[in-house]
């Protein structure tokens, strides 16, 4: 029988996607919060407004237009943002000098 190389694992496409699954897992879950609550928000402003008596289609397609355009906003204020890598502040070290002792020859020496 055929083994393959030492060195070949042949996990195949699975682990490379499971991978990738795991590193984009918690980023999409910020994302579907994200867009959960500015839904959520966007459904109680149609409901005050057809409470007020305005139409469900006047009313949708204004709340709509306003929450993509928030969203929109708040994707180009974090891209924006600059929140980097910090990075420590250099400081330049002094050397202290110890006082030196003063050596007394004499003719032992």
């Amino acid at each position: 029988m055929y083994y393959g190389k030492a060195g070949q694992r042949g996990h195949g496409i699975g682990s490379v996607l499971g991978s990738l699954g795991r590193i984009a897992l918690p980023f999409l879950k910020g994302i579907g919060s994200y867009l959960g609550r500015r839904a959520l928000s966007t459904g109680v402003d149609i409901g005050t407004d057809l409470l007020s008596g305005k139409s469900f289609k006047q009313s949708a397609k204004t709340r709509l237009s306003e929450g993509a355009r928030g969203i929109v906003g708040d994707v180009v204020n974090k891209l924006q943002s600059g929140s980097g890598r910090k990075r420590k502040r250099q400081t330049k070290k002094e050397c202290k000098k110890g006082k030196r002792r003063k050596t007394v020859k004499t003719c032992l020496d």
